[in-house]
């Protein structure tokens, strides 16, 4: 393992910026040429992201070899990994179902027509291609890139200038305000998960593979419900029942299920407040 990593040279406040102006101007670009902001845009702002990366990792001599351990990590901790994941995930539905019912008490036509747009918008046949490369985006090029600029560069740096405890939190909070409020509490979970495996194991890959299932859940959630016929008004009706029907129980779930977690994540925690790598 090479420790003379140029990680520590890396200007954060120049990494966010790049990120800012580069969506701000593809924003721009896509409303001029009236481009639907779907997955041209996503893959617009990744290769601008792998961009940075690249530029930067060759400026300062980064190689993957700073990022990775050669210890081999069982096949039990990989499949003890990918349960907390599936954790997470169900900790992120739970919260939708709490999150729901709260706004089905306040206006139940606005929770009506927000599943209704959703059933609407699963009634939309995508080809096999769209899907394909939506796969190839989200389970395996978000993933590589967002691991490498979350764990590899930000969680290196704040963990160097403000210590592990503060620089897990710092990060995981921007990873999850990066992924929108919708998903904000599954992300900063995943996020903080995703650290400890960094600083555990030594090793972007492990993350990077957690990431990786992580979306692959995502991914067969959004696309196997409806894949056998469209959702009809007898579908929308019996959605809104159920949510309805399992208000209460989400809630408890909820907060079960966040105890257990939070519990998982104390016992993972590293105990030395140590970075992945020494820096020079």
């Amino acid at each position: 393992m090479n420790t003379n990593s140029g990680l520590h040279k890396i200007k954060i406040w120049k990494l966010l910026l790049w990120l800012l102006l580069w969506i701000i101007g593809g924003g721009v670009i896509f409303t001029l040429m009236q481009a639907p902001l779907s997955y041209l845009f996503h893959i617009y702002v990744y290769a601008g992201a792998g961009l940075w990366l690249y530029t930067q990792f060759k400026k300062y001599n980064i190689s993957f070899s700073h990022l990775t351990s050669k210890d081999a990590v069982s096949i039990p901790a990989l499949v003890k990994t990918f349960g907390v994941v599936t954790i997470i995930k169900a900790a992120s539905f739970a919260s939708v179902l709490v999150l729901w019912n709260i706004i089905g008490l306040i206006s139940p036509s606005f929770l009506s027509g927000i599943t209704g747009e959703i059933m609407q918008t699963s009634n939309n046949q995508e080809s096999l291609g769209s899907i394909f490369i939506y796969f190839v985006l989200v389970v395996m090029i978000a993933p590589s890139i967002e691991e490498l600029l979350f764990r590899g560069v930000l969680l290196n740096n704040w963990c160097k200038r403000l210590g592990t405890f503060a620089g897990v939190i710092l990060v995981s909070l921007t990873f999850a305000i990066f992924h929108g409020p919708s998903g904000f509490l599954s992300a900063l979970l995943a996020s903080i998960f995703f650290s400890i495996l960094y600083l555990k194991t030594k090793s972007i890959w492990i993350p990077m593979a957690a990431h990786s299932f992580s979306n692959l859940l995502s991914f067969l959630i959004q696309y196997v419900p409806f894949q056998n016929g469209t959702a009809s008004v007898d579908d929308h009706t019996k959605s809104l029942q159920l949510m309805k029907s399992l208000g209460m129980y989400s809630g408890v779930a909820l907060l079960v299920i966040l105890l257990f977690l939070l519990v998982i994540f104390y016992k993972m925690y590293p105990r030395r407040s140590h970075l992945p790598y020494r820096f020079y």
